[in-house]
């Protein structure tokens, strides 16, 4: 469920508005790595 919020929600943030969310988004994705483990 993170997962799919995570792609449809955040990814297209970071996508359009650069700026914090790009960082956001890359610490997410290695918080969701950690968790898958």
């Amino acid at each position: 469920m993170p997962n799919k919020f995570w792609h449809g929600v955040i990814e297209k943030r970071s996508q359009e508005d650069k700026g914090d969310w790009t960082e956001f988004s890359e610490g997410g994705k290695d918080a969701m790595k950690t968790l898958e483990k």
